[in-house]
């Protein structure tokens, strides 16, 4: 489980840093929040819940519906 927290918190990293590059500054925060939640499991702060991961899909949801929502 351990390397699969890794590669999500690694999907979110990348969202971060590369939306705080353009100035998407909601969708950066959202991410980073989510990182940290990630950081905390990885930490052993945080158990991998029903909660937790319901949270993590319903954040990638909001920030797919956020890129959608992007314009050219």
């Amino acid at each position: 489980m351990f390397a699969t927290i890794n590669t999500i918190f690694r999907a979110f990293h990348t969202i971060k840093g590369t939306s705080g590059s353009v100035h998407l500054d909601d969708i950066a925060v959202l991410a980073h929040d989510t990182e940290n939640l990630l950081d905390d499991v990885r930490n052993g702060r945080h158990v991998m819940d029903a909660e937790a991961s319901d949270v993590i899909l319903q954040v990638t949801d909001l920030l797919l519906a956020m890129l959608h929502t992007i314009k050219d």
